[in-house]
C-alpha cells in the first residue's frame, strides 16, 4: 500500500538500507531500557564473630573452625551478589582478633590462623558492640549479616556493654543490619532477654561439638536464603532462622 505502481514498489525494495534502518528503529523503540539499578548486583557484607574462650575448647571450637571454612568456600561459589567477609574472634577483652575486615570474598583465604580456644573471660557484648560500631560507618546502605557463635553469655564484669549493645542493635536493625546469634540452649534465653532480640534471628544448639556442627550447617543454608531475599528486594530484618529451635 502507498505505492502508485509496481515499479515504485520494486524501487523501494532495491534500497535495503531503508528497510534495515526502519527495523532497527522499531526494535530500539520497543526495547526495554535497563536501568543502572537492574545492572548492579547488591552488596552484602558477611560477618562471623566467634567465641574462642576456654569453654569452647576441643570439639566445639574444632567444629566451629570447620564451619567457618565451609561457609567461606560456599560464599566464594556465589557471584549473584557482591560479597565482603569479616571474621572476628574473641578470648577476652584485650584479645579480640580481627582476621578479616570487609575483605572481598574472592581475596579471602581459608588458611586462617585461628586463635585456638583457651582461657579467659567471654567479652561477648563488648566484641559485638565494637564490631557493629566499627562496621556501621564503613558499609553505607549495603546489607550486613552478622552471625555470632558462642557457648556462653557475657561475664558480669563486661555487662556495661549490655545496654549499649541492645540500643545499637535496635538502631542498625532498623537500617541495614541483620544481627543473629547461635548459642547453647542454657544461655540463649538470657542473650535474647538482655538484647531484646527477635527470636527468629537466634538458634539454640546443644553444648557440644555436634550441636555447633548442626548450627553452622543451619547457618549456611539460612545465609543462602538471606542472599536470595536481598537480591529480590525482600525484607531480611527478621526470620533468619525462621523460628527459635534447638539443634
Amino acid at each position: 500500500a502507498g505505492y502508485t505502481n509496481e515499479a515504485a514498489y520494486l524501487d523501494y525494495l532495491s534500497k535495503p538500507d531503508i528497510i534495515v534502518g526502519a527495523v532497527i528503529a522499531k526494535v530500539k523503540k520497543n526495547r526495554v531500557k535497563k536501568t543502572p539499578t537492574s545492572l548492579t548486583k547488591p552488596t552484602i557484607h558477611m560477618v562471623d564473630i566467634l567465641d574462642a574462650s576456654g569453654s569452647m575448647a576441643h570439639d566445639k571450637y574444632n567444629k566451629s573452625r570447620e564451619g567457618i571454612v565451609a561457609s567461606i568456600i560456599d560464599l566464594k561459589k556465589d557471584d549473584s551478589v557482591t560479597q565482603t567477609y569479616s571474621l572476628i574472634e574473641f578470648v577476652e577483652a584485650r584479645n579480640i582478633k580481627t582476621h578479616y575486615l570487609l575483605k572481598p570474598i574472592g581475596d579471602v583465604s581459608v588458611s586462617i590462623p585461628f586463635y585456638g580456644a583457651h582461657g579467659g573471660d567471654t567479652p561477648l557484648y563488648k566484641t559485638v558492640y565494637d564490631s557493629i560500631y566499627k562496621l556501621k560507618d564503613l558499609v553505607g546502605r549495603d546489607k550486613v549479616l552478622i552471625k555470632v557463635y558462642t557457648d556462653g553469655g557475657d561475664n558480669p564484669r563486661n555487662y556495661q556493654y549490655q545496654a549499649l549493645l541492645k540500643e545499637l542493635i535496635k538502631k542498625v536493625n532498623a537500617e541495614n543490619f541483620t544481627v543473629t546469634f547461635v548459642a547453647t540452649n542454657q544461655d540463649m534465653k538470657g542473650i535474647i532477654s538482655d538484647l531484646d532480640l527477635d527470636g527468629t534471628n537466634t538458634l539454640e544448639v546443644t553444648n557440644d561439638g555436634a550441636g555447633f556442627e548442626r548450627g553452622f550447617n543451619a547457618s549456611l543454608t539460612a545465609t543462602r536464603v538471606f542472599k536470595s531475599k536481598v537480591s529480590r528486594g525482600e525484607d531480611v530484618t527478621s526470620g533468619f532462622y525462621k523460628e527459635v529451635g534447638t539443634l
